[in-house]
């Protein structure tokens, strides 16, 4: 089984953290550690996740916030014992088929030592909880994985629109990070994931697989 590391960057979302960590725990493959990095949260976020037992757990705490995370996903990816690290932003969820989807996309390649990223299809939840298929999946309705060499990337970003792959349905290998230069910390406030997937992608193959498993759900809603 691949072993996976989640690293979740952690400032001031108390909201919506527990509903986070549980959608990590119940995953039908689970992780072999949680990486939680808080950035000095002062509305309870540190406290809640260090009340926590689950001895995959493990919490870091920095001095200070950094723009968009990125120090803080840097530090859990440095710090990681996984050979894969899968993201999740603190007001993101999971579906319970997260890895297992990410699992069973790798082992599906004929090129597995290439393979440097894998993302999966996700829904943006709204107000009033109307739900909104990604720009990729819209794209390839009941479709299976695709594999592609940095060329085929950047046609698959031109021909959707925009990044066919986001933050909190993504898995990179943990070497291919480090090679890559890792998130552009302190170098830009946005855009930064953009910056690290298309670095990465030149090193390697990244398979996107159209199957939703994951929520981007920046408002306080029940957990799934």
């Amino acid at each position: 089984m691949t072993r996976f590391t989640v690293v979740i960057p952690l400032y001031n979302k108390r909201p919506h953290i527990e509903r986070a960590i549980n959608s990590v725990l119940a995953q039908t493959v689970a992780p072999d550690e949680i990486m939680i990095v808080d950035d000095g949260s002062c509305d309870g976020s540190y406290e809640f996740v260090r009340g926590l037992d689950d001895k995959r757990i493990r919490l870091h705490r920095r001095d200070r916030p950094g723009p968009g995370g990125y120090a803080a996903r840097n530090f859990g990816i440095a710090h990681a014992t996984g050979a894969w690290i899968a993201f999740l932003d603190a007001d993101d969820a999971w579906l319970p088929h997260h890895l297992e989807t990410i699992e069973k996309t790798l082992s599906m390649s004929d090129r597995p030592d290439q393979l440097v990223c894998v993302g999966t299809g996700y829904h943006s939840i709204y107000p009033g909880g109307r739900k909104e298929l990604d720009i990729y999946s819209r794209r390839r309705p009941g479709a299976g994985p695709e594999f592609l060499d940095f060329r085929g990337m950047l046609s698959t970003w031109l021909e959707v629109g925009g990044s066919p792959i986001w933050t909190s349905a993504i898995a990179c290998r943990r070497d291919a990070l480090l090679e890559a230069g890792l998130f552009p910390a302190g170098r830009c406030t946005r855009g930064g994931d953009k910056d690290l997937w298309l670095r990465i992608a030149q090193s390697g193959v990244t398979a996107i697989n159209p199957t939703v498993s994951a929520h981007l759900m920046a408002i306080d809603l029940p957990a799934i």
